[in-house]
Protein backbone atom coordinates (compact mmCIF):
# COMPACT_ATOMS: atom_id res chain seq x y z
CA UNK A 1 0.00 0.00 0.00
CA UNK A 2 1.47 3.38 -0.74
CA UNK A 3 1.91 5.77 2.07
CA UNK A 4 -0.99 8.46 2.13
CA UNK A 5 -0.68 12.01 2.35
CA UNK A 6 -3.77 14.44 3.64
CA UNK A 7 -3.95 17.93 3.62
CA UNK A 8 -7.44 20.37 3.78
CA UNK A 9 -8.30 22.52 1.16
CA UNK A 10 -11.68 24.71 -0.06
CA UNK A 11 -12.80 23.62 3.69
CA UNK A 12 -12.69 19.66 2.20
CA UNK A 13 -10.33 17.03 3.23
CA UNK A 14 -8.68 15.44 0.42
CA UNK A 15 -5.39 13.40 -0.08
CA UNK A 16 -3.46 11.70 -2.05
CA UNK A 17 -0.63 8.68 -2.20
CA UNK A 18 2.77 9.89 -1.52
CA UNK A 19 6.14 9.26 -3.94
CA UNK A 20 9.44 10.18 -3.04
CA UNK A 21 12.25 8.03 -5.12
CA UNK A 22 14.72 9.87 -3.32
CA UNK A 23 13.43 8.65 -0.38
CA UNK A 24 12.29 12.21 1.49
CA UNK A 25 10.37 11.08 4.43
CA UNK A 26 5.91 11.08 4.21
CA UNK A 27 5.34 15.04 5.30
CA UNK A 28 2.93 14.81 8.70
CA UNK A 29 1.18 17.96 8.39
CA UNK A 30 0.28 19.74 4.37
CA UNK A 31 -0.90 23.37 3.84
CA UNK A 32 -1.91 24.55 0.38
CA UNK A 33 0.93 27.13 -0.69
CA UNK A 34 1.24 29.42 -3.72
CA UNK A 35 2.71 32.52 -5.82
CA UNK A 36 2.85 34.68 -2.39
CA UNK A 37 5.25 31.98 -0.31
CA UNK A 38 8.30 33.72 -0.01
CA UNK A 39 11.54 31.35 0.75
CA UNK A 40 11.81 33.00 4.16
CA UNK A 41 8.34 31.41 5.00
CA UNK A 42 8.90 27.72 3.08
CA UNK A 43 11.91 27.33 5.66
CA UNK A 44 9.90 27.95 8.34
CA UNK A 45 7.21 25.82 7.95
CA UNK A 46 9.80 23.13 6.90
CA UNK A 47 11.54 23.56 9.55
CA UNK A 48 8.27 22.73 11.76
CA UNK A 49 7.49 19.57 9.53
CA UNK A 50 5.20 21.30 8.09
CA UNK A 51 5.25 20.59 3.94
CA UNK A 52 3.64 22.88 1.10
CA UNK A 53 1.44 21.68 -1.09
CA UNK A 54 2.06 24.29 -4.67
CA UNK A 55 -1.17 25.55 -6.20
CA UNK A 56 0.35 28.58 -7.93
CA UNK A 57 2.48 29.09 -11.40
CA UNK A 58 4.84 26.16 -11.98
CA UNK A 59 7.87 28.66 -12.76
CA UNK A 60 7.38 30.33 -9.55
CA UNK A 61 8.19 27.23 -7.33
CA UNK A 62 11.12 26.79 -9.57
CA UNK A 63 12.41 30.12 -8.70
CA UNK A 64 11.26 29.52 -5.31
CA UNK A 65 13.35 26.95 -4.71
CA UNK A 66 16.62 28.39 -6.45
CA UNK A 67 16.19 30.95 -3.32
CA UNK A 68 15.30 28.64 -0.37
CA UNK A 69 18.69 27.01 -2.17
CA UNK A 70 20.70 30.66 -2.03
CA UNK A 71 19.14 31.53 1.62
CA UNK A 72 20.20 27.94 2.91
CA UNK A 73 23.68 28.63 1.75
CA UNK A 74 24.38 31.75 3.40
CA UNK A 75 23.44 30.43 6.36
CA UNK A 76 25.50 27.62 6.33
CA UNK A 77 28.30 29.31 5.52
CA UNK A 78 27.77 31.95 8.45
CA UNK A 79 27.34 28.86 11.11
CA UNK A 80 30.17 26.70 9.67
CA UNK A 81 32.73 29.79 10.45
CA UNK A 82 31.53 29.62 13.68
CA UNK A 83 31.95 25.74 14.77
CA UNK A 84 35.05 24.42 16.22
CA UNK A 85 37.47 22.85 13.59
CA UNK A 86 37.37 19.81 14.83
CA UNK A 87 37.26 16.99 12.82
CA UNK A 88 34.59 15.33 14.44
CA UNK A 89 32.13 18.66 14.87
CA UNK A 90 33.02 19.30 10.94
CA UNK A 91 31.68 16.02 9.85
CA UNK A 92 28.19 15.68 12.49
CA UNK A 93 28.01 19.18 11.24
CA UNK A 94 28.03 18.57 7.46
CA UNK A 95 25.84 15.59 7.80
CA UNK A 96 23.34 17.82 10.03
CA UNK A 97 23.42 20.69 7.31
CA UNK A 98 22.99 18.30 4.30
CA UNK A 99 20.33 16.09 5.96
CA UNK A 100 18.46 19.35 7.13
CA UNK A 101 18.91 20.88 3.48
CA UNK A 102 17.49 18.09 1.53
CA UNK A 103 14.12 18.32 4.06
CA UNK A 104 13.42 21.80 3.48
CA UNK A 105 14.06 21.35 -0.30
CA UNK A 106 11.89 18.68 -0.44
CA UNK A 107 9.09 20.40 1.21
CA UNK A 108 7.87 21.98 -1.86
CA UNK A 109 5.38 19.21 -3.15
CA UNK A 110 3.68 19.02 -6.65
CA UNK A 111 0.43 17.16 -7.91
CA UNK A 112 -0.02 14.49 -10.31
CA UNK A 113 -3.17 13.90 -12.26
CA UNK A 114 -4.01 10.08 -13.37
CA UNK A 115 -2.33 10.78 -16.69
CA UNK A 116 0.73 11.83 -14.85
CA UNK A 117 -0.26 15.75 -16.12
CA UNK A 118 0.85 18.31 -13.46
CA UNK A 119 -2.49 20.60 -13.21
CA UNK A 120 -0.56 23.84 -12.38
CA UNK A 121 -0.03 27.23 -14.67
CA UNK A 122 3.06 26.76 -16.75
CA UNK A 123 3.81 23.51 -15.87
CA UNK A 124 5.86 21.49 -18.38
CA UNK A 125 4.70 18.05 -19.99
CA UNK A 126 6.97 15.38 -17.83
CA UNK A 127 5.30 12.28 -18.64
CA UNK A 128 7.94 10.39 -20.35
CA UNK A 129 10.45 11.82 -18.02
CA UNK A 130 7.80 10.11 -15.27
CA UNK A 131 7.40 6.93 -16.87
CA UNK A 132 11.30 6.22 -17.15
CA UNK A 133 11.18 6.29 -13.25
CA UNK A 134 7.82 5.27 -12.50
CA UNK A 135 6.69 3.28 -14.98
CA UNK A 136 2.97 3.06 -16.76
CA UNK A 137 0.88 3.23 -13.87
CA UNK A 138 -1.20 6.16 -14.40
CA UNK A 139 -2.28 6.41 -10.77
CA UNK A 140 -2.26 10.41 -9.78
CA UNK A 141 0.46 11.02 -6.74
CA UNK A 142 2.20 14.11 -4.95
CA UNK A 143 6.32 13.76 -4.53
CA UNK A 144 8.38 16.95 -3.69
CA UNK A 145 9.53 19.69 -6.42
CA UNK A 146 13.17 18.69 -5.64
CA UNK A 147 12.45 14.95 -6.74
CA UNK A 148 10.61 16.39 -9.97
CA UNK A 149 13.78 18.41 -11.34
CA UNK A 150 15.75 15.71 -10.76
CA UNK A 151 13.48 13.63 -13.08
CA UNK A 152 13.84 16.13 -15.62
CA UNK A 153 17.32 16.42 -15.50
CA UNK A 154 17.56 12.77 -16.05
CA UNK A 155 15.50 13.06 -18.97
CA UNK A 156 17.75 15.19 -20.58
CA UNK A 157 20.91 13.59 -19.65
CA UNK A 158 19.41 10.39 -21.24
CA UNK A 159 18.08 11.63 -24.17
CA UNK A 160 21.30 13.67 -25.31
CA UNK A 161 23.51 11.55 -23.95
CA UNK A 162 27.25 12.68 -22.54
CA UNK A 163 30.14 12.41 -25.05
CA UNK A 164 33.05 10.54 -23.73
CA UNK A 165 36.46 10.95 -26.13
CA UNK A 166 37.66 7.83 -24.02
CA UNK A 167 35.20 5.75 -26.13
CA UNK A 168 36.98 6.81 -29.50
CA UNK A 169 36.87 3.86 -32.23
CA UNK A 170 33.39 2.56 -30.75
CA UNK A 171 30.40 2.93 -32.84
CA UNK A 172 29.29 5.24 -30.25
CA UNK A 173 31.14 7.74 -28.13
CA UNK A 174 27.96 8.86 -26.00
CA UNK A 175 27.11 7.34 -22.89
CA UNK A 176 23.15 7.56 -21.92
CA UNK A 177 22.53 7.26 -18.08
CA UNK A 178 19.31 6.70 -16.64
CA UNK A 179 18.03 8.28 -12.94
CA UNK A 180 20.20 7.40 -10.00
CA UNK A 181 22.82 6.06 -11.84
CA UNK A 182 25.62 8.83 -11.92
CA UNK A 183 26.42 10.75 -15.04
CA UNK A 184 30.44 10.09 -16.40
CA UNK A 185 30.75 14.37 -16.37
CA UNK A 186 34.25 13.63 -14.11
CA UNK A 187 36.91 12.62 -16.86
CA UNK A 188 39.91 12.37 -14.05
CA UNK A 189 38.93 8.81 -13.34
CA UNK A 190 38.07 8.01 -16.84
CA UNK A 191 41.11 9.31 -18.22
CA UNK A 192 42.91 7.46 -15.70
CA UNK A 193 41.15 3.77 -16.87
CA UNK A 194 41.94 4.72 -20.45
CA UNK A 195 45.25 5.44 -19.60
CA UNK A 196 46.75 3.20 -17.65
CA UNK A 197 49.47 0.84 -18.73
CA UNK A 198 47.91 -2.73 -18.86
CA UNK A 199 50.00 -5.57 -18.18
CA UNK A 200 52.27 -6.97 -21.54
CA UNK A 201 51.15 -10.56 -20.59
CA UNK A 202 47.86 -9.15 -20.94
CA UNK A 203 46.06 -12.73 -22.73
CA UNK A 204 43.43 -12.33 -25.53
CA UNK A 205 41.57 -14.31 -22.71
CA UNK A 206 41.97 -12.00 -19.74
CA UNK A 207 38.90 -11.17 -17.18
CA UNK A 208 38.17 -7.66 -15.87
CA UNK A 209 35.84 -6.99 -13.20
CA UNK A 210 33.90 -3.37 -13.13
CA UNK A 211 32.27 -3.33 -9.83
CA UNK A 212 29.63 -0.59 -9.49
CA UNK A 213 29.35 -0.15 -13.18
CA UNK A 214 26.42 2.43 -12.95
CA UNK A 215 26.46 3.22 -17.11
CA UNK A 216 28.81 0.56 -18.30
CA UNK A 217 31.26 3.42 -19.09
CA UNK A 218 34.91 1.81 -17.55
CA UNK A 219 33.27 -1.67 -18.73
CA UNK A 220 33.59 -0.19 -21.91
CA UNK A 221 36.70 1.75 -21.94
CA UNK A 222 38.18 -1.92 -20.74
CA UNK A 223 36.48 -3.60 -23.64
CA UNK A 224 38.02 -1.09 -25.97
CA UNK A 225 41.56 -1.49 -24.57
CA UNK A 226 41.44 -5.28 -25.57
CA UNK A 227 40.59 -7.05 -22.44
CA UNK A 228 39.16 -10.26 -23.44
CA UNK A 229 35.69 -10.13 -21.60
CA UNK A 230 34.82 -7.53 -18.63
CA UNK A 231 32.40 -8.83 -15.87
CA UNK A 232 30.12 -5.80 -15.09
CA UNK A 233 28.49 -6.09 -11.79
CA UNK A 234 25.92 -3.53 -9.61
CA UNK A 235 23.41 -3.86 -6.94
CA UNK A 236 20.94 -1.35 -8.38
CA UNK A 237 18.77 -2.99 -11.14
CA UNK A 238 18.16 0.43 -12.87
CA UNK A 239 22.16 0.28 -13.42
CA UNK A 240 22.36 -2.84 -14.64
CA UNK A 241 19.53 -1.97 -17.61
CA UNK A 242 21.37 1.15 -18.07
CA UNK A 243 24.73 -0.48 -18.66
CA UNK A 244 23.15 -2.90 -21.24
CA UNK A 245 21.29 0.12 -22.85
CA UNK A 246 24.74 1.77 -23.76
CA UNK A 247 26.62 -1.30 -24.82
CA UNK A 248 24.09 -1.88 -27.07
CA UNK A 249 23.82 1.55 -28.57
Amino acid sequence: MPAIIHWKEDSLEKSAPWWSEKGAVQPKKVVIGGDNFSAEKVIRLASQGIAILWRGDFHNAKQLMQAIARRLDKRDRKTGSEEEKESSKIFYKYRQVRLQRARTLSAVLIPFGDDYLIPLKRAPDVREAIKQVRGLSGEGFVTPLSDLLGFISAFEWRKKGIEVSALAGLQSQRIYPHYGVFPPTRHDYVKLVADMPLPDSMESDSVAFDIGTGTGLLAAILVRRGVGRVIATDLMPRAIRCAQENFER
